[in-house]
């Protein structure tokens, strides 16, 4: 098969100083798919600074996608104490418990972590564990006193 030629005919002229998607469509119509691939082409094989920046792209959108996958997940984990009072102080108990869960696995030496645990616990009225959890954030800052209270009313509660 003859290789298409990459610049239009004369008589096809493309219109000038249109909108960027109109001319765009313009020269697509006129080359058609295969003509402008040829064009593509004869530029990668024409301009070495051409493939310098598409390389350049394609290692940058490849860290970028690395980098979201590697630190998305970190961030979620940051968050999930916070996002756990979030739901708790709206009431959503099924919400807050999957966040506490997931809070506790991924940042087990946080004292929020256990502060949102043992509030949970309290609000679900299970006050054995709501001790429990109480005793995990007290062992973390044994010097803050509402944490001490908290888990002393806790574990009253629980007999």
């Amino acid at each position: 098969m003859p290789r298409p030629k990459s610049e239009p005919a004369a008589d096809q002229a493309l219109p000038e100083r249109k909108g960027a998607l109109r001319r765009g469509w313009a020269i697509f119509r006129v080359m058609g798919p295969r003509g402008l691939w040829w064009a593509v082409l004869d530029s990668w094989d024409g301009t070495p600074r051409f493939r310098g920046v598409v390389y350049g792209l394609v290692a940058a959108a490849a860290l970028a996608g690395a980098g979201v996958a590697w630190v998305y997940p970190k961030i979620l984990d940051k968050r999930a104490a916070g996002d756990a009072w979030t739901h708790l102080k709206a009431g959503r108990m099924g919400q807050a418990r999957a966040e506490v869960a997931r809070a506790i696995a991924a940042a087990p030496d946080r004292l929020e972590t256990w502060r949102v645990a043992a509030a949970f616990e309290r609000a679900s009225g299970n006050f054995a564990l709501a001790a429990a959890r109480g005793r995990v954030a007290a062992d973390l800052a044994p010097d803050d006193q509402e944490i001490l209270l908290a888990w002393a009313a806790d574990a009253m509660a629980a007999g």
